[in-house]
């Protein structure tokens, strides 16, 4: 018997401020069941925002984020290219297909990361300095 699909999302945050520093931490859940098999998605998130005031003027900011991803059907087409007409060739019968056995755990899993510092300084009302650098392992 077939179970009725289902699709969940959740967040939990926190924060706070205290003095020069403020910051906040945000996780974030989702899932479905998809609508065949092997259709699943999952999602994981997790993001962390942290400013510190130098002064009136200037601030620092480190942001960080973390994601991770299984989801479900690898939806591909095999196809050929030809190069005379631009054109492709497409080979359905190559395709995945949730009809064979083997292809029930065809999932993609990405697992993507980022952390930035970023300097701003007000230098007046229409003109700032915001100096970023970011790293993506």
């Amino acid at each position: 018997m077939a179970t009725p699909p289902w699709f969940w999302n959740t967040y939990v945050g926190l924060g706070n401020k205290s003095g020069k520093l403020n910051y906040s931490l945000l996780y974030t859940h989702s899932n479905d069941d998809g609508y065949r098999q092997n259709a699943k998605t999952e999602l994981n998130d997790v993001k962390l925002k942290a400013r510190y005031d130098i002064d009136a003027r200037q601030y620092l900011l480190l942001s960080t984020s973390y994601s991770e991803t299984n989801g479900g059907y690898a939806y591909e087409w095999f196809s050929d290219f030809i190069p005379t007409t631009l054109t492709f060739i497409a080979h359905p019968e190559r395709a995945y297909d949730i009809a064979y056995e083997d292809s029930k755990d065809d999932l993609i899993k990405r697992k993507n990361a980022r952390v930035g510092l970023n300097y701003v300084n007000l230098l007046s009302d229409k003109l700032s300095l915001d100096t970023r650098n970011y790293y993506n392992p």
